[in-house]
Protein backbone atom coordinates (compact mmCIF):
# COMPACT_ATOMS: atom_id res chain seq x y z
CA UNK A 1 0.00 0.00 0.00
CA UNK A 2 0.99 3.65 -0.39
CA UNK A 3 1.18 4.09 3.40
CA UNK A 4 3.64 1.21 3.81
CA UNK A 5 5.72 2.39 0.86
CA UNK A 6 5.96 5.88 2.38
CA UNK A 7 6.98 4.39 5.72
CA UNK A 8 9.75 2.34 4.08
CA UNK A 9 11.04 5.38 2.19
CA UNK A 10 11.12 7.40 5.42
CA UNK A 11 13.04 4.65 7.22
CA UNK A 12 15.56 3.95 4.45
CA UNK A 13 17.86 6.85 5.40
CA UNK A 14 17.95 5.58 8.99
CA UNK A 15 18.66 2.03 7.79
CA UNK A 16 21.29 3.26 5.39
CA UNK A 17 23.32 5.16 7.98
CA UNK A 18 22.54 2.43 10.47
CA UNK A 19 22.62 2.23 14.22
CA UNK A 20 25.77 0.36 15.22
CA UNK A 21 27.61 -0.37 18.43
CA UNK A 22 30.82 1.43 19.27
CA UNK A 23 33.11 0.57 22.20
CA UNK A 24 33.47 3.47 24.65
CA UNK A 25 35.05 3.69 28.09
CA UNK A 26 31.54 3.08 29.51
CA UNK A 27 30.85 0.00 27.39
CA UNK A 28 28.91 -0.63 24.19
CA UNK A 29 27.02 2.46 23.02
CA UNK A 30 24.94 3.55 20.02
CA UNK A 31 27.29 5.22 17.50
CA UNK A 32 24.70 7.93 16.73
CA UNK A 33 24.01 8.72 20.39
CA UNK A 34 26.57 7.67 22.99
CA UNK A 35 24.02 8.01 25.79
CA UNK A 36 22.04 5.08 24.39
CA UNK A 37 23.01 1.54 25.38
CA UNK A 38 20.87 0.02 22.62
CA UNK A 39 20.74 -0.01 18.83
CA UNK A 40 17.50 0.46 16.88
CA UNK A 41 16.71 -2.06 14.14
CA UNK A 42 14.09 -0.66 11.78
CA UNK A 43 11.45 -3.04 10.40
CA UNK A 44 9.16 -0.84 8.25
CA UNK A 45 5.54 -1.98 8.07
CA UNK A 46 5.84 -4.71 10.73
CA UNK A 47 3.79 -4.70 13.91
CA UNK A 48 5.30 -5.35 17.34
CA UNK A 49 3.72 -8.82 17.35
CA UNK A 50 5.17 -9.64 13.92
CA UNK A 51 8.59 -8.47 15.10
CA UNK A 52 8.29 -10.62 18.21
CA UNK A 53 7.22 -13.74 16.27
CA UNK A 54 10.01 -13.36 13.71
CA UNK A 55 12.64 -12.75 16.40
CA UNK A 56 11.46 -15.63 18.54
CA UNK A 57 11.67 -18.05 15.61
CA UNK A 58 15.12 -16.77 14.60
CA UNK A 59 16.56 -17.06 18.11
CA UNK A 60 15.08 -20.49 18.76
CA UNK A 61 15.62 -22.17 15.38
CA UNK A 62 18.54 -20.30 13.81
CA UNK A 63 20.59 -19.44 16.91
CA UNK A 64 19.35 -22.56 18.75
CA UNK A 65 18.76 -20.58 21.95
CA UNK A 66 16.11 -21.34 24.56
CA UNK A 67 13.94 -18.25 24.95
CA UNK A 68 10.79 -17.28 26.78
CA UNK A 69 8.49 -14.29 26.54
CA UNK A 70 8.88 -11.57 29.13
CA UNK A 71 6.18 -8.99 29.68
CA UNK A 72 6.96 -5.53 31.00
CA UNK A 73 3.74 -3.86 32.15
CA UNK A 74 3.39 -0.38 33.62
CA UNK A 75 0.67 2.23 33.79
CA UNK A 76 2.13 4.08 30.81
CA UNK A 77 3.07 1.26 28.45
CA UNK A 78 2.95 -2.46 27.87
CA UNK A 79 5.69 -4.08 25.82
CA UNK A 80 7.03 -7.51 25.00
CA UNK A 81 10.70 -8.25 25.23
CA UNK A 82 12.99 -11.27 24.94
CA UNK A 83 16.20 -11.79 26.91
CA UNK A 84 18.65 -14.61 26.32
CA UNK A 85 22.21 -15.44 27.33
CA UNK A 86 25.04 -16.37 24.98
CA UNK A 87 28.43 -17.96 25.57
CA UNK A 88 31.21 -17.52 22.98
CA UNK A 89 34.09 -19.97 23.62
CA UNK A 90 36.49 -17.90 21.48
CA UNK A 91 35.52 -14.28 20.92
CA UNK A 92 38.90 -12.72 20.18
CA UNK A 93 42.67 -12.78 20.76
CA UNK A 94 44.29 -10.07 22.88
CA UNK A 95 47.75 -8.70 22.15
CA UNK A 96 49.76 -9.39 25.29
CA UNK A 97 52.93 -7.71 23.92
CA UNK A 98 54.92 -10.93 23.50
CA UNK A 99 52.03 -13.19 22.49
CA UNK A 100 48.30 -13.35 21.81
CA UNK A 101 45.87 -14.72 24.38
CA UNK A 102 42.46 -16.22 23.53
CA UNK A 103 39.44 -14.76 25.32
CA UNK A 104 35.89 -16.08 25.72
CA UNK A 105 32.71 -14.13 26.47
CA UNK A 106 29.31 -14.30 28.12
CA UNK A 107 26.60 -11.70 27.54
CA UNK A 108 22.86 -11.07 27.61
CA UNK A 109 20.88 -9.85 24.60
CA UNK A 110 17.60 -8.04 25.24
CA UNK A 111 15.14 -7.29 22.42
CA UNK A 112 12.22 -4.93 22.95
CA UNK A 113 9.50 -4.93 20.29
CA UNK A 114 7.66 -1.96 18.86
CA UNK A 115 5.76 -1.28 15.66
CA UNK A 116 8.31 -0.72 12.85
CA UNK A 117 11.36 -1.24 15.10
CA UNK A 118 13.19 -3.39 17.63
CA UNK A 119 15.55 -2.20 20.36
CA UNK A 120 18.67 -4.40 20.47
CA UNK A 121 20.71 -4.19 23.69
CA UNK A 122 23.74 -6.06 25.03
CA UNK A 123 24.30 -6.22 28.79
CA UNK A 124 26.35 -8.15 31.35
CA UNK A 125 29.20 -8.49 28.85
CA UNK A 126 31.99 -10.50 30.46
CA UNK A 127 35.13 -11.07 28.35
CA UNK A 128 37.55 -13.41 30.09
CA UNK A 129 40.67 -15.42 29.33
CA UNK A 130 40.13 -18.99 28.19
CA UNK A 131 40.84 -21.33 31.08
CA UNK A 132 41.12 -18.58 33.68
CA UNK A 133 38.14 -16.25 34.13
CA UNK A 134 40.15 -14.21 36.64
CA UNK A 135 41.75 -12.28 33.76
CA UNK A 136 39.37 -9.91 31.94
CA UNK A 137 39.09 -7.47 29.08
CA UNK A 138 37.58 -4.28 30.53
CA UNK A 139 36.41 -1.10 28.85
CA UNK A 140 38.39 1.19 31.13
CA UNK A 141 41.01 0.70 33.79
CA UNK A 142 44.65 0.91 34.71
CA UNK A 143 47.52 0.27 32.34
CA UNK A 144 49.37 -1.48 35.20
CA UNK A 145 46.59 -3.91 36.22
CA UNK A 146 47.75 -7.52 36.62
CA UNK A 147 44.29 -9.05 36.13
CA UNK A 148 42.73 -6.98 33.35
CA UNK A 149 43.41 -5.66 29.87
CA UNK A 150 41.87 -2.19 29.67
CA UNK A 151 40.85 -0.71 26.33
CA UNK A 152 40.66 2.88 27.64
CA UNK A 153 43.27 4.18 30.07
CA UNK A 154 44.37 7.51 31.57
CA UNK A 155 42.86 9.76 34.20
CA UNK A 156 39.88 10.65 32.02
CA UNK A 157 39.68 7.14 30.55
CA UNK A 158 39.75 8.74 27.09
CA UNK A 159 42.95 7.27 25.68
CA UNK A 160 42.87 3.96 23.82
CA UNK A 161 45.71 1.68 24.79
CA UNK A 162 47.73 1.04 21.61
CA UNK A 163 47.83 -2.75 21.88
CA UNK A 164 44.07 -2.85 22.60
CA UNK A 165 42.95 -1.04 19.43
CA UNK A 166 42.42 -4.31 17.61
CA UNK A 167 40.48 -5.70 20.59
CA UNK A 168 38.17 -2.67 20.41
CA UNK A 169 37.65 -3.28 16.69
CA UNK A 170 37.07 -7.02 17.19
CA UNK A 171 34.35 -6.39 19.80
CA UNK A 172 32.60 -3.86 17.57
CA UNK A 173 32.83 -6.13 14.52
CA UNK A 174 31.40 -9.11 16.37
CA UNK A 175 28.34 -7.37 17.81
CA UNK A 176 27.63 -5.30 14.70
CA UNK A 177 27.76 -8.48 12.64
CA UNK A 178 25.15 -10.00 14.98
CA UNK A 179 22.95 -6.97 14.34
CA UNK A 180 23.39 -7.26 10.56
CA UNK A 181 22.47 -10.96 10.53
CA UNK A 182 19.46 -10.35 12.75
CA UNK A 183 18.32 -7.31 10.78
CA UNK A 184 18.59 -9.03 7.39
CA UNK A 185 16.59 -11.98 8.67
CA UNK A 186 13.84 -9.85 10.19
CA UNK A 187 13.36 -7.60 7.18
CA UNK A 188 13.15 -10.48 4.71
CA UNK A 189 11.13 -12.93 6.78
CA UNK A 190 7.60 -12.79 8.12
CA UNK A 191 6.91 -15.96 10.07
CA UNK A 192 3.48 -17.47 10.42
CA UNK A 193 1.15 -20.11 9.01
CA UNK A 194 1.26 -20.10 5.21
CA UNK A 195 -1.35 -22.85 4.57
CA UNK A 196 -4.68 -21.31 3.37
CA UNK A 197 -6.55 -24.36 4.70
CA UNK A 198 -5.47 -23.67 8.29
CA UNK A 199 -7.56 -21.81 10.87
CA UNK A 200 -4.72 -19.40 11.61
CA UNK A 201 -3.56 -18.77 8.03
CA UNK A 202 -1.57 -15.55 7.83
CA UNK A 203 -1.76 -13.95 4.40
CA UNK A 204 1.19 -11.69 5.27
CA UNK A 205 3.56 -14.55 6.18
CA UNK A 206 6.18 -15.65 3.66
CA UNK A 207 7.94 -18.23 5.86
CA UNK A 208 6.05 -21.08 7.52
CA UNK A 209 6.91 -21.52 11.20
CA UNK A 210 5.02 -24.76 11.79
CA UNK A 211 2.25 -23.04 13.75
CA UNK A 212 -0.65 -23.99 11.43
CA UNK A 213 -3.76 -25.27 13.20
CA UNK A 214 -6.35 -27.14 11.14
CA UNK A 215 -10.15 -27.43 11.52
CA UNK A 216 -11.68 -30.19 13.61
CA UNK A 217 -15.11 -31.57 14.45
CA UNK A 218 -16.99 -29.32 16.85
CA UNK A 219 -20.04 -31.53 17.45
CA UNK A 220 -19.90 -33.49 20.72
CA UNK A 221 -22.33 -36.10 19.33
CA UNK A 222 -19.62 -37.42 17.01
CA UNK A 223 -16.65 -39.67 17.76
CA UNK A 224 -14.40 -37.26 15.85
CA UNK A 225 -15.19 -34.38 18.25
CA UNK A 226 -12.01 -32.39 18.93
CA UNK A 227 -12.11 -30.17 22.03
CA UNK A 228 -8.72 -28.63 21.15
CA UNK A 229 -9.71 -27.39 17.70
CA UNK A 230 -9.89 -23.61 17.31
CA UNK A 231 -12.11 -23.73 14.21
CA UNK A 232 -14.52 -26.32 12.88
CA UNK A 233 -15.75 -27.92 9.66
CA UNK A 234 -18.90 -30.00 9.38
CA UNK A 235 -17.33 -32.61 7.12
CA UNK A 236 -14.87 -33.47 9.92
CA UNK A 237 -17.78 -35.04 11.85
CA UNK A 238 -18.50 -38.49 10.38
CA UNK A 239 -19.39 -41.07 13.02
CA UNK A 240 -22.24 -40.60 15.52
CA UNK A 241 -21.56 -41.93 19.02
CA UNK A 242 -25.11 -43.32 19.46
CA UNK A 243 -26.81 -43.56 16.07
CA UNK A 244 -30.61 -44.10 15.93
CA UNK A 245 -32.38 -46.30 13.40
CA UNK A 246 -33.17 -43.27 11.26
CA UNK A 247 -29.44 -42.50 11.05
CA UNK A 248 -28.65 -46.00 9.68
CA UNK A 249 -28.97 -46.49 5.94
CA UNK A 250 -29.66 -50.11 4.92
CA UNK A 251 -28.57 -51.01 1.44
CA UNK A 252 -30.91 -53.23 -0.55
CA UNK A 253 -29.56 -56.58 -1.72
CA UNK A 254 -31.41 -56.13 -4.98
Amino acid sequence: TMKKLLLILLCLPMIGFGNKFVVTSDGLRNNTNLEKTYVIIYTPGKTADQNYNSAHYYIKHVLNQNVSLNQNVSEENESKYISFNTNIPHLLDVDNVMSYIAFSANYTTTLTFNNDSILFEISDLDIYMQGNSKYKVVFSGSYLSMTSHAIYIGKKKSKIQQRMKQTKTDIENYFNNQIDLFENHLIKSIYGCTDPKACNYDMNANTDDGSCLFPGCGDTLYLEYDSTAICFEGNRCKTLKNPTKSDVVVKSKG
